[in-house]
Order: C-alpha cells, then structure tokens, then sequence
C-alpha cells in the first residue's frame, strides 16, 4: 500500500478532502509558526521591561480588546464575502505584527513592549476565528466531526517545530527579530489561503445571517442564559476553566522572572517548554484524549483538567513546606506544561460536547456566548484579582497555588453538577429529537450511556432515533441490542428490529429472528 493510500485510510480522508485536507494543515503550521514565534518574543521582552506585577494589567486590557476584534470580526462577517473576509483577517494580523517591529525600532519605550504582551493573547482569539472559520467553510458539519482533530495536529506541530527552533534563531539574530519570523508565518498563510481561494471558490460560498436575526438569537440565548441550569453551569465552568488558566499563567511568569533576566534566555526558554508541551499535547491526542473520553465518557475529560492542576498546585505546596522554594520552579513548570496538554488536548473537545444536547438554533449562538464574551470576561476579573492580589501582598507563586486548589476544588463540584444536567439535557434532546447533524460525535461513553437508555423509552419514535446514532457511529453492540429489542412490547419496535437486523445482515441473530416470528401474532411483523 501506497504511503498517501495508507495515511488516508488511518486517518479516514475520503475522497475529494485530500487537498483541502493538506492546504488547511499547511494553512494551520504557519499561523501556529507565526503565533509561536510572536508570543516568545512578546513574554522575553516583557519580563526584561517590566516585573511581573504588571501581567495582571495585560490580562485586564487583553480582556477588553480581545471582544471587540471577535465583534469587529463578526460584523465584517456579516457584510464581506468569506474570501475577503479571511483575507482581510490575515493582512490585518500581519500588518499589526510588521508594525511593532518597526515600533520596537524607533522607540525603547516600555509601552511598545506592554503593548506586545497585550496583543499576543489578542492574536490567539484572531487566529482562531480566522482559520476555524476557514475550516468550518470548507467542511461540513459531517466532515467536521471526522477531520478537526487532523487538522488541529498542524498547529501543535508548528508549536513543536517553532518551538525547539526559537533558542537558535535567537542566538542568530536576537529576540525582537522573531517578529520576522512571525510575519513570515502570517504572510505564507495569506499564500495557502489564495491557493485555497483559486482551488475552491465555491466551498466558501455560505449565506449569513441577518443583523436582525442574530440579535434575536442572541436576546433569546440570554433569556435562557438566565433560566436553564445546564446552561449556566457551562458559562461557569468556562469562567472557573478561564481563572485556573489566569493563576497558574502568573505563576508561571513569575518563577520565570526569578530564574532568568537576559531576554534571550528567556525567549529560548519559553520556546523550549512550549515545544515540550507540544510534544506532550500531540502524544496526548494520539494516545489518551480519544480514549479517555470513549471509555470513561464525558465527566473523566472535563474533570482531567481540575484534577491535574489541583494536584500539581498541591506539589507546589507541599514542595514549599518540604524541600523550600528552590523546588518551586520545577513544579510550577510542570503544572504549566500538565494545564497546556490538558487544556488542549482533553478539556477542549469535552467542552465541545457540551454543546451538543442542545437545539441547533441555540447551539451556536450560546458558544459565541459563552467563548466569546463570558471566557474574556472571566479572564478581566481574574487581572483584576490578581492585581489586586499583587498590590496588597507580596503575592507568589506559592499563594496562586493556594488559590488553583481553592478553583480547582470548586471547578470539580461545578463539573459533577454539569455532568448530570448533561445526561437529563441530552436525554430530553433524545425525546424530543432534536440533536440534528451532530450524532456522529456522540461517541464518549455518557452519551452512549444515554443512547442505552433510550432504547427504553416508551415512544418508539426515540428508540428509533437511538438505534440510528448507535448505527451511524457503528457501536459495537448494536446487534445485540436489536436482538434485545425483538422482544419488545411495541410492534412497531420489533418490525423496526427486524428491518434492521436483515438490512445488517447479523447472521448472529438467525435463531432469535426464528423464535420470534414463530411466536409473533402481529401479521405485518410476522411477515417481514
């Protein structure tokens, strides 16, 4: 077998998705090159011009700008055609990164530089928005379910690569010039992109929702914001999810402070652990993220995060008061690297479950909700904590460690509460049959768990609906649990059964169909 043949079989590519498939992870390595190489130099640069008391100052100003260029992005979404828009998106990011190279040129003012540190968080969300937006255009949501993951692996292979590559480009040309670097990487996106525009115009043809309609989506997401419980237990836990990454960030940059002054060293140094995480993110999705979630289902990869940092924020503790302050750095960069790998490669596609029970038209509008408004929220009112913390106290590393095992043990609570609502939301979505295209990714255990129940039901419209995404997503006990259903009260389930069971072919079930039509007194039945 052909090396293409054979990686388009592992990773399920069909055909006419190759291409795009390459041009999208291409299109991902660069932007994640490019905001690689920019969030090194930003974090050097601001800890050589400023102590770490001033972070909190970048989390509150980064909280505010962020918003207003995911609205900036959303009203230009409404009015520009995707190719323009994706465009403009890009030229915008690479013009910003050209011009604070020029500015730290002309100027050695500090602000230049805080200004650097504040736009690098900025970048993340404006990247996001730019190449999910892209992918959402080229895939529907079927191919979605099937490729995101794929796709996804082109940016942690551009942490791995830009990462491992910063401490000897450093050493060559200096700190601010990974500036270049990162517009480098911007401006190779802009050619994948026109490379994507010219091989498929018309996969980027979508029609927009109104101003009109949008706004009432979103009064009525807010309505329900404020009335369903499910729904407001998933903004709190992306508030607590917000804070624990807030906390353990300050730590982070504070050890580093402690440890090194030079900017060099410390752009080599945060290039060196970004590319550690990488490998760990990349070596957990192959190997721990799918399969935690399949056999332990929903409430394992949403706990993952809380739990591993609250164990690691009570090493640092415990670390403290046993062997001093000396072993806090390590355990500070350990607990670092556990939040990066968890946080990306476990809690974020849990939290995209989350979503799912819900009816489609609500869907989308509360995740705009929610990450675009209540996750920057969250992350102003952590800055204003933690300068608040840093002004009233000599606040350390070992006292935000204090606090992520206060947020942690709270998030835990808020995670067990939110896996019940999930199964009595998805439940109720199972009822009223309402989940639409999204069933191929109910594959974690709790939904599965929930499917099982339906078969229960007693409205053969939703034991019908079940047996559909148990046989879409090829569960391996599907036969047996036609075989099970051949004995159901219902009529029209067990004529539902038996269609099945000859359209599968289950040869297993031979004896049992026997029985059953043998014994059966409904004609239309029997006669199957």
């Amino acid at each position: 077998m052909a090396p293409v043949q054979f990686l388009t079989k592992v990773f399920n590519v069909r055909p006419g998705e190759g291409r795009i498939l390459t041009a999208l992870l291409i299109h991902s390595l660069f932007l994640g090159i490019g905001t690689i190489f920019f969030y090194s130099a930003a974090s050097a640069l601001f800890l050589v011009k400023f102590d770490v008391e001033a972070l909190p100052y970048a989390y509150i100003c980064s909280a505010f700008i962020a918003p207003v260029m995911g609205l900036l992005f959303f009203k230009l979404q409404e009015n520009l055609p995707a190719n323009r828009l994706f465009a403009i998106t890009l030229g915008f990011i690479l013009g910003s990164i050209c011009f604070f190279r020029v500015i730290l040129v002309l100027s050695d003012s500090r602000w230049p530089v805080f200004s650097l540190i504040v736009w690098a968080h900025v970048l993340f969300v404006i990247g996001n928005l730019e190449f999910w937006g892209l992918a959402g255009r080229c895939f529907n949501v079927r191919q979605g379910k099937r490729l995101f993951g794929l796709i996804g692996t082109g940016e942690v292979s551009a942490i791995i690569i830009a990462g491992f590559a910063v401490p000897a480009i450093v050493e060559i040309v200096g700190t601010p010039n990974l500036l270049i670097g990162s517009a480098v990487g911007v401006g190779l996106c802009l050619v994948v992109l026109a490379f994507i525009f010219r091989l498929f115009p018309d996969w980027l043809e979508e029609e927009n929702s109104t101003e009109e309609e949008q706004k009432k989506e979103t009064d009525n997401i807010l309505r329900d914001l404020r009335k369903d419980r499910y729904m407001s237990l998933i903004s709190v836990l992306w508030a607590l999810s917000t804070f624990g990454f807030f906390f353990i960030d300050f730590a982070f940059f504070q050890q580093a402070e402690t440890r090194y002054t030079n900017e060099d060293q410390l752009a080599k140094f945060f290039g060196i652990l970004l590319a550690i995480a990488g490998v760990a993110t990349l070596l957990s999705r192959m190997f721990v993220s799918g399969q935690l979630l399949n056999r332990f289902g929903l409430t394992a990869g949403l706990l993952a995060l809380p739990v591993m940092l609250t164990l690691g924020s009570g090493s640092i503790v415990m670390g403290y008061f046993i062997a001093g302050a000396g072993v806090i750095f390590w355990l500070v960069m350990m607990t670092r690297v556990f939040d990066e790998v968890a946080r990306t490669s476990i809690e974020e596609p849990s939290k995209r479950v989350l979503y799912q029970p819900l009816p489609v038209d609500k869907r989308l509008s509360l995740q705009t909700l929610v990450e675009g408004l209540v996750e920057p929220v969250a992350g102003g009112l952590a800055g204003v904590v933690l300068l608040l913390l840093t002004k009233l106290l000599d606040f350390q590393a070992i006292h935000a460690a204090f606090i992520l095992i206060c947020i942690g043990t709270i998030w835990i609570g808020v995670v067990l509460a939110l896996s019940k609502e999930y199964k009595k939301a998805l439940l109720e979505a199972l009822s009223k049959r309402t989940l639409g295209d999204v069933k191929v990714s109910l594959i974690d255990a709790s939904s599965v768990e929930v499917l099982k129940k339906g078969l229960s039901h007693s409205n053969p419209g939703v034991i019908a609906y079940c047996l559909n995404m148990l046989q879409e997503m090829e569960h391996p006990l599907l036969e047996t649990y036609l075989v099970d259903l051949l004995d159901n009260s219902h009529s029209q389930i067990r004529l539902e059964a038996l269609q099945r069971i000859e359209t599968l072919k289950v040869r297993s079930a031979l004896d049992r169909v026997r029985e059953r039509v043998e014994n059966e007194e409904i004609t239309r039945v029997k006669g199957v």
